[in-house]
């Protein structure tokens, strides 16, 4: 350019779209094999599809539209059905739930963060009860299938089991008897193949009348019938969401749309939904709630992927949800805290004390004379540490209300005189734990202050961590010591906190 500005300056102002983006700008009738073939490997690193062949990733690839939203733009409000299932690709998505205050008024309760490269919308598409394929499918796997006993044949069936037996005792049912009849024959085999299979017949009427049951629906009342007759779903069977997803930052997302659902995500949507019942129902803390229940709170979770190595709780550090393993080994790690493992010694000590005090009497077991060489015997036979000792005389030869200087004093006493050692001990010990806590917790602070890019001199990184220090007073310090203490797997939980404690 001969105009004085450099040839560049196009490249200067506007970045480069990358290889992933120049594919997804492609209409998706338009997309050949190699526009394809960019979107299938960003869409592997969604853990929703890692159990889809290549072929089926494919094609999801092939119909997936590419939106950039802005911020503040809300994708599903709560209460509405989803209209898309969206896959995130980068960029911030809020997660939160709206309630009605007595004023009348919305509070907005702030659930989480949507990580990236991970689908939403999936699991509230499945209840749009509009496709009766797919409400079929979802209500086999939130109806709870439990083994029973075959049960033995009674009289008073209904008539289609009478119909059924008589069938089976007839002669057409029996077959040719006789002589040529024998065990293991194809004639008998076809006999006890028949009684098995109207067994089972009727065992399964009887779990699907319990299931239904169980969902609080008639055996022929069930989400099909129910959305087909206008009868109005529970709370948890409707398409309604129930949460916000708001933008809270530029994001790149890909949209699939209802016709294409079925062909493309039912199969992986439908296993999600499955491994968060049985997670659910197999973890024991949900044993007393309704399959309804369950539903909500299959539909109301987040299923987040923890890398190796990653921290999902800290100790100290109060949870803000509870978490239910799917997949993996999750290491339980303790890290000791010198303060409190003091203040529980300390607590132990004083309890003695003050049972000593409220229940003595005086001991029959008399001291005529102590003097110090019976002090260091008694406390010898008490198996007391040598500088315990130590300080036991020295506060006996400094100390003129010492109870060991008195002529006549008891074993009780003396046993008592040691535990008023061992509290005074304790609590220097707990002030100067607190005193090096405190020290520790300001040199760190200062430390990540100095190296963050918020403060540009060292004066105030040093204020902003006296500010920090003085809000975080009562915080313990942890060793650096770490000892694992268990692991934990699919089922469990941890995090019970948040629940125990809100």
């Amino acid at each position: 350019m001969n105009n004085g500005y450099k040839a560049d300056l196009h490249k200067d102002i506007f970045e480069k779209p990358s290889e992933l983006q120049s594919a997804l700008l492609v209409h998706p009738e338009q997309r050949g094999p190699a526009e394809a073939t960019v979107i299938a490997t960003a869409l592997k690193l969604f853990p929703l599809l890692g159990g889809l062949s290549d072929s089926k990733i494919n094609d999801l690839a092939k119909v997936l539209e590419y939106r950039a939203l802005t911020m503040k733009d809300t994708i599903f409000s709560q209460n509405d059905q989803a209209s898309a299932v969206c896959f995130l690709l980068s960029g911030q998505v809020q997660v939160k739930m709206e309630k009605q205050s007595a004023g009348h008024s919305t509070i907005d309760i702030n659930i989480g963060e949507v990580p990236e490269y991970t689908a939403f919308g999936h699991i509230d598409f499945l209840f749009r009860n509009n496709n009766p394929r797919i409400m079929h499918e979802v209500e086999t796997i939130i109806t709870p299938r439990k083994p029973k006993p075959t049960p033995a044949p009674a009289p008073h069936h209904a008539s289609h089991r009478n119909t059924l037996i008589g069938g089976l005792n007839s002669p057409l049912g029996q077959g040719p008897t006789g002589a040529t009849s024998k065990p293991g024959s194809p004639q008998a085999m076809k006999h006890k193949e028949m009684h098995l299979h109207s067994n089972a017949i009727l065992e399964e009427e009887n779990e699907d009348a319990d299931d239904a049951s169980s969902l609080g629906m008639d055996a022929n009342n069930h989400l099909l019938h129910a959305a087909h007759s206008g009868i109005p779903l529970d709370r948890s069977l409707s398409p309604g969401m129930f949460t916000t997803f708001a933008i809270q930052s530029m994001c790149e997302m890909l949209m699939l749309r209802e016709s294409d659902f079925e062909k493309c995500l039912l199969a992986p949507a439908l296993e999600n939904l499955r491994m968060r019942l049985d997670a659910i129902r197999s973890c024991g803390i949900f044993n007393d709630w309704t399959v309804k229940q369950h539903v909500r709170l299959a539909r109301m979770g987040q299923v987040k992927r923890i890398r190796k190595g990653e921290t999902i709780l800290a100790q100290g550090c109060k949870p803000n949800y509870l978490y239910i393993i799917l997949k993996g080994i999750c290491v339980v790690k303790k890290q000791p805290n010198r303060t409190e493992m003091l203040f529980q010694k300390l607590s132990v000590a004083k309890e003695k004390a003050n049972e000593f005090d409220s229940k003595y009497i005086f001991d029959h077991r008399l001291c005529s004379v102590l003097n110090m060489a019976n002090v260091k015997e008694e406390f010898k036979v008490g198996n007391i540490d040598q500088a315990d000792l130590n300080a036991t005389l020295a506060d006996f030869k400094k100390n003129p209300n010492c109870v060991l200087r008195n002529s006549h004093i008891t074993v009780s006493e003396v046993d008592r005189y040691k535990l008023q050692l061992e509290i005074n001990k304790l609590e220097s010990l707990i002030a100067s734990a607190e005193i090096e806590d405190e020290r520790e917790r300001s040199i760190d602070l200062f430390n990540n202050a100095s190296a963050s890019k918020k403060f540009s001199n060292i004066a105030a990184a040093q204020a902003a961590a006296q500010a920090t220090l003085a809000a975080s007073r009562g915080v313990p310090v942890l060793e650096e010591k770490v000892a694992e203490i268990a692991s934990i797997q699919w089922p469990q939980i941890f995090g019970e906190a948040c629940i125990t404690d809100p």
